[in-house]
């Protein structure tokens, strides 16, 4: 059991100095998983229920934090947990680890399914002649669009660390700075300008805005594999704080500043 140990505990620390990634690489990568399509709707979420639900998002967002750092404190009980199996396995035994690897393998496939039809539908809207002609075959609009994306992301699973995907990451939240950033130039300097409602709260919205907020902060999917694959994992806490502020706080600029 000693031997197997340490031969763990020394691949460990070959993979954290070869294959880790860094603090600012995990950052990226978790904000690409924070900063996403939700930030096109708390807009919507903030007229629905009023000012109020501002508290509400802060509130979530501390929610999310702390129970990302719950997951890292589960994690560094036991140096062999990687994943969410990992923590099923130690809390419930063989049978949870096989239940919680089916579910999260579903949950994975389920949102890579739903984010391929958002992009085929918006895509289509940009590119509406778009076509692709496979021999006799010919794909157009949006089945041709969703195809082609998954020929550009199948090549990433079989990277087998997360340094490469940083700088895809460093783009994935950039867009949605650029977005929040164009809605604010407009707002201020292309005559536009701000409408803000008087209503200070509506419980009527309230479910809508609460699942949108929700949804806004659920990137606890790829934490495990964030935090495993860090160089000092120490730090992973680190990673939570600044991710989560960060991704309130443009959430919450995006919310004022579309309304």
């Amino acid at each position: 059991m000693n031997v197997e140990r340490s031969d763990y505990e020394s691949q460990q620390s070959e993979f954290d100095g070869k294959g880790g990634i860094t603090f600012a690489k995990a950052c990226f990568n978790l904000l690409n998983a924070l900063s996403g399509i939700g930030i096109l709707a708390v807009s919507y979420a903030l007229s629905e229920t009023g000012w109020m639900s501002l508290l509400l998002l802060v509130l979530v967002a501390i929610i999310a934090g702390y129970t990302a750092s719950l997951l890292i404190r589960c994690m560094q009980v036991d140096p062999k947990i990687q994943a969410y199996p990992d923590i099923a396995n130690i809390a419930f035994g063989h049978k949870g680890k096989i239940f919680v690897s089916i579910a999260l393998c579903l949950s994975m496939y389920m949102i890579a399914v739903e984010q391929l039809i958002i992009e085929g539908d918006n895509l289509e809207n940009m590119f509406p002649n778009i076509s692709l002609r496979l021999g006799q075959l010919k794909i157009e609009g949006r089945k041709a669009i969703v195809l082609i994306s998954s020929l550009i992301i199948l090549p990433t699973v079989w990277l087998r660390g997360l340094g490469p995907l940083a700088y895809v990451s460093a783009c994935g939240f950039l867009a949605p700075m650029l977005i929040m950033g164009s809605v604010v130039w407009v707002g201020l300097f292309d005559g536009v300008g701000f409408h803000p409602r008087k209503r200070l709260f509506s419980i009527n919205g309230l479910p809508t805005t609460a699942s949108i907020f929700a949804f806004c902060f659920s990137a606890h999917g790829v934490l495990p594999t964030i935090s495993a694959s860090m160089k000092d994992k120490s730090k992973s806490m680190r990673v939570i704080i600044v991710c989560f502020t960060t991704a309130a706080l443009s959430y919450a600029i995006m919310a004022v500043s579309g309304t």
